[in-house]
């Protein structure tokens, strides 16, 4: 398992521009000699400001995206209960 931190700017269609910060949880498998993703899991921190990318909620995440926590309900344990 790895985590990977990002930080996107997008240009919507609008030309408005939206800042998403956030990790990706991957688990990796061999696969004919090669280490690729088996599953990934994308987890937003935050996003600022909305504007063209969809409903925010009053954490300021896009609707639809898994958020972070700083306990044991974050997506990161589930990947590791599941190795």
């Amino acid at each position: 398992m790895t985590e990977t931190y990002f930080h996107a700017r997008l240009l919507g269609s609008d030309r408005k521009l939206t800042q998403v910060f956030g990790r990706y949880i991957d688990r990796f498998e061999l696969r004919e000699g090669a280490w690729r993703i088996a599953h990934r899991r994308t987890v937003q921190e935050y996003s600022a400001p909305n504007l063209g990318y969809g409903d925010l909620t009053e954490d300021g995440i896009i609707e639809g995206y898994f958020t972070g926590s700083r306990d044991k309900s974050d997506a990161s344990y589930e990947f590791i209960a599941a190795l």
